[in-house]
């Protein structure tokens, strides 16, 4: 009778169903397989949502809710796709932390290329791989600020270490740097958009490179 109920017990709180709730069209979760079956009062929601996040790149954050007898609901929060540089024959795709979210044929039309100035070698980037170089990182930054102000960035081009150019429409551009604080210069961009917009003032060139910012009208 004992060995019954524990069979029953067992049985009626293992995981039967997982849900995914997340934005991303893409719901292919690598990593799920081994949570069927599991005794749903021993899951660990941190150490389901850790390998969850270490199996799959674009998932940034995972949010479990157990539904009892036997339900686990998984809320994913997902990374996107920011840029997208060449490499040999093909793009791989990067999130704003400079992570390698997916390696595609051709560019998505609605990201910006980025064009760095060091050759990027294919065999050594992989799907997961976190690209860490800091003018690299800081370009994608400036990208999703402009995108958060109204601003599209049709193409980024790091010519040095020094030097990064963010192409506009209408052939706009803005100019930053790795050199200086990063918040201070989002925070001159800012200032700056939001005085033309008031102002009703088109651009063709803001530098804030340097203390003080450039601007050409």
């Amino acid at each position: 009778m004992v060995t019954f109920t524990c069979i029953y017990v067992r049985d009626t709180f293992s995981v039967k169903e997982i849900v995914i709730s997340s934005s991303h069209k893409k719901s292919n979760v690598l990593g799920l397989e081994s949570y069927y079956n599991e005794f749903l009062p021993y899951v660990s929601g941190e150490e389901l949502g850790k390998n969850l996040v270490l199996m799959n790149p674009i998932i940034a954050k995972v949010h479990v809710t157990k539904i009892y007898p036997n339900k686990l609901v998984l809320n994913l929060q997902t990374m996107k796709s920011v840029v997208a540089t060449k490499i040999a024959d093909e793009y791989i795709l990067l999130a704003v932390n400079g992570r390698i979210l997916e390696r595609v044929k051709e560019k998505p039309a609605a990201l910006p290329e980025l064009i760095y100035y060091q050759e990027l070698f294919k065999e050594q980037m992989k799907v997961g791989d976190l690209l860490e170089f800091k003018d690299l990182q800081i370009a994608i930054r400036f990208v999703d600020i402009l995108s958060s102000l109204g601003k599209r960035v049709k193409r980024v081009e790091i010519n040095s270490f020094y030097m990064i150019r963010l192409e506009l429409e209408n052939s706009r551009e803005i100019l930053v740097t790795t050199e200086k604080d990063i918040q201070k210069q989002e925070y001159q961009i800012e200032a700056i958009l939001r005085q033309f917009k008031v102002d009703g003032t088109n651009f063709k060139r803001i530098d804030v490179r340097f203390d003080k910012p450039v601007m050409t009208k």
